[in-house]
């Protein structure tokens, strides 16, 4: 059914409006010529919209008169009272459906819900032709349709409008209360001051896993639990050895005094962060964070010292890397800290799907070693994040 693109704009309007409206909807005489009644909505956020055919009834007493409107059951709804004067050539139910197929255009997130105590359908799911629920109730009749509503609300199986399937995923991806998502990141962290006494690094790189659990639309809390490891190898000890060789070879001396010192570390952390994300519905979320953490650092420090006969020449190099097998190797030493850390974040989270978060942040944090500051590090990191509960979100 084709409607003036005046009428359309004045329909859209009325809708989108938060102000109580009346309205006619085309002329007399005309197919579907019909009365319509926007009641204020003071809700928070919209859950859905009830589109009520008043019947006989003036649609604006309808409304004023209507009991939803005061009850705290419904609120979160919006109104819209249809009276269809004319039908002509087309059924009243098809003419409310032509009307809500152009709310829709503004709305299409929203779930539609026609209440209708004389349409011969029960209950019946949106369809190419129909979009919205029809409900066979009184509109009167709030306890009956408050159980309806939200039983319908918590149903998997709720369907979206054949036209609007991306409606549903759009709600999915804009919903972030009770998300619950696991991740993996990895980070590069520039070491200052004096660089938790790992001398060898002046960056560490860091991976593990994060849980998080939002508190509200915009708060939540992740729980990190991250792993550093560059211990020293025995492959790095010989490819010193053959390089101090190869030098002493290139020198034209007799004997090469392989003096070999090479660091390396494990470490363990965990941490907790309270996010606070600034776009509470947005797939772009930039966010702030601040929170403490708990680290376990083992330094390594590997030694080994031999003397090669090279008179030999070039063909020294391979002593060199035979050296380690018929010495007595390398001494390796232990040392190890426990430290407390003080830490901020400041970041973005970008939503791709219901199910997929990816993130960047750059984390800033301070160690303490026995109360006193040890080490300032700040670093880059990502993440990549999965909704757990993605198939629970409505």
């Amino acid at each position: 059914m084709k409607f003036p693109v005046p009428t359309l704009f004045l329909l859209l309007s009325c809708f989108i409006s938060m102000a109580q409206r009346s309205y006619k909807y085309n002329s007399p005489g005309s197919a579907c010529y019909s009365e319509l009644f926007f009641p204020e909505f003071t809700g928070v956020t919209q859950k859905g919209v009830l589109i009520i055919n008043s019947g006989n009834q003036d649609p604006s007493v309808a409304g004023n008169q209507n009991p939803l409107l005061p009850s705290d059951l419904f609120r979160n709804y919006k109104f819209v009272f249809v009276r269809v004067l004319n039908t002509s050539e087309t059924g009243e139910l098809d003419c409310i459906s032509a009307i809500a197929s152009y709310f829709r255009l503004s709305r299409p997130e929203l779930i539609f819900y026609l209440i209708d105590s004389d349409t011969t359908q029960r209950i019946s799911p949106p369809n190419s032709n129909r979009p919205f629920h029809v409900i066979q109730t009184s509109y009167r009749d709030t306890g009956s349709l408050y159980h309806i509503l939200d039983t319908l609300t918590k149903s998997d199986d709720v369907q979206e409008p054949a036209f609007s399937s991306t409606s549903r995923v759009n709600r999915k991806i804009q919903n972030y209360k009770n998300n619950t998502d696991l991740g993996l990141f990895l980070t590069v962290n520039d070491l200052t001051d004096e660089g938790l006494g790992l001398n060898h690094k002046n960056t560490i790189t860091t991976y593990g896993m994060s849980f998080a659990q939002s508190m509200s639309t915009a708060f939540s809390v992740k729980s990190t639990i991250g792993l550093s490891v560059n211990k020293p190898s025995k492959s790095a000890i010989k490819t010193q050895a053959k390089n101090q060789v190869a030098s002493s070879v290139k020198n034209g001396d007799s004997i090469a005094h392989i003096n070999i010192d090479v660091n390396g570390h494990v470490m363990f952390y965990g941490d907790v962060l309270f996010k606070y994300a600034f776009n509470k519905t947005k797939p772009f979320r930039p966010y702030i964070g601040a929170g403490v953490g708990l680290s376990k650092l083992n330094r390594y420090n590997a030694k080994y010292k031999d003397s090669i006969d090279v008179s030999g020449g070039i063909t020294s190099l391979l002593n060199g890397s035979q050296s380690l097998s018929n010495s007595r190797g390398a001494v390796v030493t232990t040392t190890g800290d426990k430290y407390f850390s003080g830490l901020c974040e400041v970041g973005m989270d970008y939503r791709i799907n219901p199910l997929i978060k990816f993130n960047m942040n750059v984390p800033i944090r301070q160690y303490y070693l026995n109360s006193r500051p040890k080490s300032f590090t700040w670093g880059v990191s990502v993440a990549l994040y999965f909704t757990i509960n993605s198939n629970r979100i409505k």
